[in-house]
């Protein structure tokens, strides 16, 4: 099963803006060092149980929060790669996230950084597929499978514009079909790349 996505764009060109205020004491990691392995203890507290997905600038991992003793997905920038750019993006989506209850809104639970400086999110983990995934193994869907796919994203996107948040990223491989005992609930992902504004007046 796979959780979470991963960005694929290239490199962010250099950012030279301060960082933001949860990240303003923390000096990012600039370095490049071991990657990442199942087993590690990430931020003193989260330990590494496998890699979900990889992209151009981060990694996402399925892990155990040991003070909660529950399980969480975590999407980690790599060293080397943490500009004031990249931390805003994640930022950004981690606020997102946060501002939206929804079920067909993938729950975020922490942003920080680690003491070396790494920037992180941590969300609920999902079991099950991507919407492209799903497409890729089972071809054209029937209009009943799509509309019940679908309907609960355009629910949670009028529910993000409500709050003024525009997603600006939705593809397939940004919706994720979580399997849980109640069924399947869609989810959407990555809001690293949402415009947020004002909220409706009579949101």
């Amino acid at each position: 099963a796979r959780s979470g996505t991963c960005w694929q764009e290239g490199l962010p060109s250099v950012d030279t803006r301060p960082l933001p205020l949860p990240l303003a004491t923390t000096r990012l990691a600039t370095d490049a060092s071991a990657p990442l392995a199942p087993g590690d203890l990430f931020a003193g507290k989260y330990r590494l149980l496998r890699c979900l997905g990889e992209g151009g600038m981060g990694t996402v991992w399925a892990a155990h929060s040991v003070p909660l003793d529950t399980g969480v997905a975590i999407k980690v920038i790599r060293k080397g790669l943490t500009t004031a750019s990249t931390a805003y993006r994640l930022l950004n989506e981690a606020r997102a996230e946060a501002k939206i209850r929804h079920p067909a809104i993938v729950q975020v639970l922490e942003f920080g950084a680690t003491d070396d400086g790494v920037p992180y999110l941590v969300m609920e983990l999902l079991e099950g597929e991507s919407f492209h995934a799903f497409i890729a193994r089972q071809g054209r869907l029937t209009p009943s499978v799509a509309v019940a796919t679908l309907l609960p994203i355009a629910r949670a996107l009028a529910v993000a514009h409500e709050h003024g948040i525009v997603h600006r990223d939705l593809k397939p491989e940004n919706v994720f079909l979580s399997v849980t005992s109640a069924g399947t609930q869609p989810k959407l992902l990555d809001f690293g790349l949402a415009k947020q504004g004002r909220p409706r007046a009579d949101a």
